[in-house]
């Protein structure tokens, strides 16, 4: 492993590339001014999701919390980005560039991704390579635009998406040297992806759950144990990390519960029920084409009797009694925003290029080859963990993309997500390719 000076230099290597792609790279060529302030923010975008970012960032400085008057914007969305908005008053003034700032801060975090992220690599490949490695999902516009640049950093989600992927591989750093230190570092990253957006709440609800699953199956089917190449005191090892990892994030989430008075992350769902009884006339006189567009009526749609009503459990009974009836709908609409521009990521529809096609392909194809890696790499150390976050981060989404309208950028999540996950996946399945038809393993398997 490298020495602390030279992984200092390594961060500051990766800051400065990070950096230069927030200041200089433009993928999508209509964005705002990095020197733009938070109060001409809130102008120019109105009551779209940045400009009620914005609103609540002002609120923030100049009152310390929300006033009456804009106290909605926290049952749609929680507080994390908006009180670094805020906070970024507080220290550099009213004036000051927040987009840049916001740049500067997300570079130093995404700094400290490739740092951990490269650790995880250098385990399976030579570390000349994986520090390079590290950099190859930026190569993809998707990447630079959603976690980097101005358009898209105003929106708060480069942040929970960068803290999520650090969180991830941090974790598997704390599970391999058994540092509760670092277990519990990652945990607090994994809650501050909620924080600043909710859909990851539900990862973190999702991953719960599953690992419940998953110590209960290994307590309950001793056989399972023998399908993973650690013993029996390892794998308790990393399930005691695993399990202080979900403490961590949970106990740091609590604030917001107990702010909340209740288990919900935001107050989002009886909107969403009401909207998912609205007929498309309804909703385009409301002039929320787009909502249209992303389904959010599917049960109206599916089943007529919903029309009108806005109650959750009779929601959910839809599905129950509709379930291939709704998912062919929502089948036949997610290819639209899957084969999607970065150029729509606000909304508008831009048709596509030869190049966009063949990306979001590519990104299909990730999704798919996903699995089969999964099962290559069931044998590696860090299996467990690695299987773990995949499969519970593909189910939560889903569950989002099953019962909550599309989106555009709903889906750049799972796209960079996919990016991170395959490459490390690549990685050990081709460490584990080359270790078993090395001539000394072959003389091994002989003799």
């Amino acid at each position: 492993m490298i020495e602390y000076k030279e992984k200092v230099a390594l961060f500051f290597v990766y800051f400065f590339i990070a950096l230069c792609i927030g200041i200089f790279v433009r993928d999508v060529s209509a964005q705002p001014n990095l020197f733009l302030t938070l109060t001409n923010a809130m102008t120019l975008y109105g009551p779209s999701d940045p400009g009620s970012f914005a609103t609540a960032g002002l609120d923030i400085h100049n009152y310390g919390w929300l006033t009456d008057q804009h106290r909605w914007i926290f049952d749609l969305w929680p507080p994390g980005f908006m009180m670094l908005e805020g906070y970024i008053l507080d220290i550099f003034g009213i004036n000051s560039p927040f987009i840049l700032i916001l740049i500067v801060l997300n570079s130093l975090l995404i700094a400290l991704l490739f740092l951990v992220f490269r650790e995880c690599l250098s385990w399976v490949i030579p570390e000349k390579i994986s520090s390079l490695l590290v950099l190859l999902p930026f190569v993809f516009s998707l990447t630079r635009f959603w976690l980097l640049e101005p358009g898209a950093i105003v929106y708060g989600e480069a942040f929970s998406v960068v803290f999520l992927l650090t969180a991830i591989f941090m974790l598997q750093i704390a599970a391999k040297e058994y540092s509760w230190k670092k277990a519990v570092i990652a945990g607090l990253m994994l809650a501050l992806s909620a924080y600043f957006r909710s859909q990851f709440e539900l990862i973190i609800s999702v991953i719960t759950v599953i690992f419940l699953l998953i110590v209960m199956s290994i307590f309950s089917i001793k056989t399972l144990g023998k399908k993973y190449t650690l013993n029996k005191n390892e794998l308790i090892k990393q399930l005691k990390i695993i399990a202080l990892f979900l403490l961590a994030a949970h106990l740091a989430m609590l604030p917001w519960r107990i702010h909340n008075s209740t288990l919900s992350w935001v107050k989002t769902a009886k909107l969403y029920y009401y909207d998912a009884g609205l007929t498309n006339t309804q909703l385009l006189e409301r002039g929320a084409g787009w909502l249209v567009e992303g389904g959010v009526n599917a049960a109206c749609i599916v089943d007529p009797s919903y029309c009108g009503k806005k109650n959750g459990l009779e929601f959910y009974k839809v599905f129950a009694r509709h379930p291939i009836k709704w998912l062919r709908f929502k089948f036949n609409i997610v290819g639209k925003f899957w084969f999607s521009s970065i150029q729509s990521y606000s909304g508008g529809r831009t048709s596509l290029s030869p190049m966009d096609i063949v990306v979001n392909w590519f990104f299909l194809i990730l999704l798919f080859i996903t699995f089969p890696l999964l099962c290559l790499i069931r044998r590696a150390p860090n299996a467990l963990i690695i299987s773990w976050v995949t499969i519970s981060f593909y189910s939560c989404f889903l569950v989002i993309f099953t019962f909550v309208s599309f989106e555009y950028r709903y889906f750049y999540a799972v796209k960079i997500f996919s990016l991170f996950s395959v490459l490390q996946l690549i990685c050990i399945a081709w460490n584990g390719v080359k270790r078993n038809t090395s001539p000394r393993n072959s003389k091994d398997q002989e003799d």
